[in-house]
């Protein structure tokens, strides 16, 4: 029996004590090759006891690991240190693994393993599975309904489909794809279906699988110290704003899945209506001025009601009152600069999906 090739498997962490402990128990329990898999954590400079809980688990361990803390480290910036890493190691196959990602199958490793092999180029990512829970207690308990539960898969190869973004959940790239490409480090967000977007400009398809509850991300109800959109600054959400925009309507047209125009058209009317409630301010004085009182109220309680119901939202969830209000400003003129740039991203995106869809087609051929 041929040896298995080594493998790297990389978890970014930050602020993931409530979820890393499952993480890391479903993946130790993997049946692929101890001696194969060396695990590299790297800790964002969480403000919790993650990292002491991932030495905890790993010390107790005959494995290859270790711990990296880079304090305000993004999440591009983090998985380029991966990268960086495990091509050092000259590993064959670098795995990203989300902090809050349960792989339930014992095999899964040794199985996307496999058909990596028998796709030498290419991005193999799985389709996870969410789960969200109200509280830690009921997230706990359908976790440990997992802990004994025996489950092993086959994937095939007609279970790959091809994508042209995809996120890094679960996700396998190739050697010689990680030792030429890196994340876009300006892309706080976005940057995995970026990444597998540039992997195809360089010959590198991906393709996704789906087993239903074998790979899942479970979560409680976005909270503000976990949520990433509402940690990000106004400089650093609007960072590579070209970039981010593309990628948002790359993914919204379906991902090389076929050109799906209605999303578009329902994506540009949600923005259109972010553009409103920003510019209503802003109208309401225009209406004042030229003494139009009646429509300047109108403007004005649009405002008012557009911002306190998102406002009362959010402190459901916990979030500050003065915080929700400069975040709802911060996605409202995201939504502005992205329809500004819509006359060159959507074109281009276009371009893109067409250039995939022959490719996969030539391949497919071939």
């Amino acid at each position: 029996m041929l040896s298995e090739p080594s493998i790297g498997i990389c978890i970014l962490t930050y602020n993931s004590s409530t979820t890393i402990p499952y993480t890391l128990h479903f993946l130790l329990r993997q049946n692929y090759p101890k001696d194969k898999i060396f695990y590299l954590v790297v800790d964002g400079g969480s403000n919790d006891n993650t990292v002491e809980i991932v030495k905890n688990i790993l010390s107790k361990h005959t494995i290859n690991y270790q711990i990296i803390v880079v304090p305000h480290s993004n999440i591009p910036q983090a998985r380029n240190i991966c990268l960086d890493m495990l091509v050092r190691k000259n590993v064959s196959y670098v795995i990203f693994v989300d902090s809050d990602i349960l792989l339930v199958p014992t095999n899964i490793l040794s199985e996307v393993i496999k058909v990596a092999k028998q796709h030498p180029y290419a991005i193999i990512g799985a389709n996870r599975s969410l789960k969200s829970f109200k509280d830690e207690q009921s997230m706990y308990s359908y976790i440990n309904s997992l802990v004994t539960k025996e489950m092993k898969i086959n994937i095939k190869l007609q279970d790959l489909k091809p994508t042209l973004c995809s996120g890094m959940d679960f996700t396998v790239i190739p050697f010689e794809l990680a030792k030429k490409l890196r994340f876009n480090e300006k892309l706080n967000f976005r940057e995995d279906r970026y990444y597998t977007m540039e992997a195809f400009k360089n010959g590198h398809t991906t393709f996704t699988y789906k087993i239903p509850d074998g790979v899942i991300d479970v979560n409680i109800v976005k909270e503000a110290k976990s949520d990433l959109y509402w940690r990000l600054s106004v400089r650093e959400y609007f960072s590579d704003i070209f970039a981010k925009s593309l990628v948002e309507i790359i993914y919204v047209l379906g991902c090389g899945e076929g050109l799906k125009y209605r999303n578009l058209f329902s994506f540009i009317v949600k923005h259109c209506g972010n553009f409103f409630f920003f510019l209503s301010p802003f109208l309401a004085v225009l209406a004042a001025i030229q003494y139009n009182i009646l429509l300047s109220i109108l403007f004005t309680f649009i405002r008012i009601i557009s911002l306190l119901g998102y406002v009362t939202y959010k402190h459901i969830q916990g979030y500050p009152t003065k915080k929700a209000i400069q975040n709802r400003l911060k996605f409202e003129l995201f939504s502005v600069l992205l329809l500004f740039l819509t006359p060159e991203t959507i074109p281009k995106a276009v371009r893109i999906h067409r250039l995939f869809k022959k490719h996969i087609a030539f391949t497919a051929l071939s």
